[in-house]
């Protein structure tokens, strides 16, 4: 086994640089946004359109 090159070592960090933003975005998502993973039935039932939300001088 030889070393590892700085080619690969860069690929690496760059993938675990995508997949940190990649979860950090998942996250605001679900938690910010409440986005959800649901069957169509469930989702449009939790639905409000824009028009008829409330705003609480934040963004939403």
């Amino acid at each position: 086994m030889g070393a590892v090159g700085a080619g690969m070592l860069a690929l690496n960090a760059a993938s675990l640089a995508v997949l940190a933003v990649s979860g950090y975005l998942g996250g605001k998502l679900a938690y910010h946004y409440g986005v959800r993973v649901a069957d169509e039935v469930t989702q449009s039932d939790g639905f409000i359109p824009v028009r008829g939300r409330i705003r609480s001088g934040g963004l939403s």
